[in-house]
């Protein structure tokens, strides 16, 4: 399956200098070499993308022919890479490549497009557009195309991977038992305790699914520096990652009885989930250990209605 397209249009890098122009071509093939890693899926491009405007009046091809502003090594890698990726053109040959980004002026790219015709369709899919840092988009943006309207993925480093994942869930109605294959992916800084379930929640799985999506990125991509920088105070650590999270009470923490029922072990070491988000104010708990040298990031160690206090 092609999972990635690569947005021919954002190749073209005439406004830049010469050091910007090698960085995002470098740039460039260190998300390519990363997503190669997966075998399941493919990289798409049109299949003449030698001949895409690239720099100072040179196409790619040219530009990827010349000692600067790319050295050998990196022009070869560079090349090796798009020849490696899967060409486009019959999926995309129907298609009309004028497209708009966030209210942009339209311009012409059959990456952007097909990528958009894909999360429109019939049974819908997620398909992430590669764009170079220039351009600065990544994460989710709004793409017009025949006067209609979508939500499409931008990928500029390999790590911004993890927004197309999320938004495949409620996009592709991920199952409840492929929940935590894809969560490696869309999550990729936590840890999770084997035996969860979302049973353990009041509801049904399709309607928390959202919600603990939501809660499962903040704490991905924003919990450890920003605990570190408020010292685990959980009023301002909610306010910056934008979901409601805090330590278990004073007096529920002062009954081992009732922590233990946080306690959970893995690999061998135990670890107490006494932090909490709250996926509502009277009910859904996520119980997660904040963190430390082993995990890297937090360990979610607990789906729950409510544990004892």
């Amino acid at each position: 399956m092609i999972r990635f397209v690569v947005d021919e249009a954002s190749l073209d890098l005439d406004a830049l200098d010469a050091q910007s122009v090698g960085d995002a071509l470098r740039r460039l093939s260190q998300v390519l070499l990363a997503l190669r890693r997966f075998k399941s899926e493919a990289t798409g491009i049109i299949s003449g993308w030698g001949g895409v405007p690239c720099w100072r009046g040179g196409d790619l091809a040219s530009v990827l022919s010349v000692d600067q502003p790319l050295d050998r090594d990196d022009r070869l890698l560079l090349l090796g890479l798009l020849n490696k990726c899967v060409h486009i053109d019959d999926d995309a040959e129907s298609l009309n490549p004028e497209v708009s980004v966030d209210g942009s002026p339209y311009a012409e790219s059959y990456g952007i497009a097909l990528s958009r015709e894909a999360v429109c369709g019939t049974v819908p899919e997620c398909r992430a557009v590669i764009s170079l840092a220039h351009l600065d988009r990544c994460g989710l943006h709004t793409v017009t195309r025949d006067d209609k309207v979508a939500e499409v993925v931008f990928v500029v480093d390999a790590a911004d991977e993890r927004w197309l994942w999320r938004a495949a869930y409620e996009l592709e109605d991920i199952s409840e038992a492929s929940f935590f294959q894809v969560a490696r992916r869309a999550f990729p800084n936590l840890t999770f305790f084997p035996t969860l379930s979302f049973t353990k929640f009041e509801g049904s799985y399709r309607s928390v699914r959202a919600e603990v999506v939501r809660h499962l990125g903040a704490l991905n991509d924003d919990w450890t520096p920003v605990y570190s920088e408020m010292n685990g105070n959980a009023e301002q650590i909610s306010t910056r990652i934008g979901i409601d999270v805090s330590r278990e009470s004073s007096r529920t923490r002062a009954s081992e009885r009732v922590m233990r029922l946080r306690d959970v072990e893995l690999n061998g070491q135990g670890y107490r989930c006494e932090w909490h988000s709250k996926l509502e104010p009277h009910r859904n708990r996520i119980h997660f250990h904040p963190g430390d040298e082993s995990l890297g990031g937090p360990l979610i160690g607990i789906f729950c209605d409510h544990l004892d206090t």
